[in-house]
């Protein structure tokens, strides 16, 4: 095949026939300008491997952009080992970047791309995602991507959160003013996926979120429908960016899942800065707050349903700190909530 081409062929032959496993790419961030009526995407990729120790040369790769009417324009992009970077010039102002729309190239994710016009439920099957369109004003293109590789860890390692070794997903689009969605994901001790990420029912199963790469993932306000072990969570505000399976150690820190019948929430977890506090029912309620030590620090009192503490600069990254929440003479419960700077 190289000389039939006049090619050298090496490198996608060592990649894709000899090394086991497979590639897979994923773009790490983009930017547009508008340069005096030209417009420019400055683009950053990213490559890592499923199944082997080993990173691909000579990739050639397709990157679509699209603009709010959804007209398309591709180029190429050729980059070799972990990152690549190309400065492209589109003939419009592109509201989002895709990498292989078209499917022309099998690496470790799986991803499909559908329009909406109306509030609708929809199965990504093959992403093992569905989509609850909840209010919509116009058009919109939502692309759905499942990585068959670990997310990025944690910027800083938090006791008692684990992530998924395995996969992750990517939503992405061209999303109108307005729009808002919900977002399930299921998970399954059952299968290959997530039985390295859940052990025990002493495993709680969340959700984690970031918007973009240079974020550190949170978690975002959802509910878990099943049990421990197999089920689906579904996020409440559904938002373009990463999200991934992950487990808080029961043993370690206490997490109180959100459901219907749940009395509270307390959100995010770990937080920065800022924790949130929902109730279920309007009343009125106190949150008396230790830090490790067990010293009392600060007292919230909540008359309604909602109520924002802030930890103020006194906490070091990574410090925890106990919540009490009492109704009356009666304890509610106790949570433990990691602070990040």
């Amino acid at each position: 095949m190289s000389d039939y081409s006049g090619k050298d062929l090496a490198a996608f032959f060592d990649a894709w026939v000899y090394t086991a496993g497979t590639p897979h790419f994923s773009i790490d961030s983009v930017h547009f300008a508008d340069n005096t009526g030209q417009f420019i995407a400055d683009i950053w990729l990213r490559q890592k491997y499923k199944g082997a120790d080993y990173l691909a040369d000579d990739n050639i790769l397709e990157i679509t952009f699209a603009d709010s009417d959804f007209n398309f324009y591709t180029d190429t992009v050729h980059f070799s080992g972990e990152s690549g970077h190309a400065v492209k010039e589109i003939p419009f102002l592109p509201q989002a970047a895709f990498l292989d729309l078209f499917e022309k190239i099998c690496d470790a994710s799986t991803e499909n791309y559908r329009y909406f016009n109306t509030p609708q439920e929809s199965k990504f099957t093959e992403a093992y995602f569905k989509v609850i369109i909840e209010e919509i004003s116009d058009s919109a293109l939502i692309r759905v991507g499942h990585h068959w590789v670990a997310p990025d860890s944690l910027k800083m390692e938090i006791p008692g959160l684990k992530l998924s070794p395995s996969r992750y997903w990517n939503i992405e689009g061209v999303l109108p003013d307005g729009f808002q969605a919900k977002g399930q994901f299921t998970y399954d001790l059952g299968n290959y996926l997530d039985n390295e990420l859940i052990g025990s029912s002493n495993d709680s199963i969340v959700i984690m979120y970031r918007a973009d790469r240079s974020m550190e993932w949170s978690e975002p306000l959802q509910t878990r429908y099943g049990s421990w072990d197999f089920g689906v969570v579904e996020v409440q505000d559904l938002q373009p960016g990463e999200y991934t399976l992950a487990v808080w150690d029961k043993q370690i820190v206490s997490v109180e899942g959100f459901s219907p019948e749940s009395l509270y929430r307390i959100y995010p977890n770990p937080a920065k800065g800022e924790i949130n506090i929902e109730f279920s029912h309007r009343g009125k309620y106190e949150i008396v707050i230790y830090d490790s030590l067990g010293t009392r620090i600060d007292m919230v009192k909540v008359h309604g349903k909602k109520q924002t503490w802030k930890s103020g600069e006194k906490f070091k990254s990574g410090n925890m700190v106990m919540m009490h929440i009492k109704q009356g003479n009666s304890t509610l419960g106790t949570e433990k909530v990691i602070i990040l700077k």
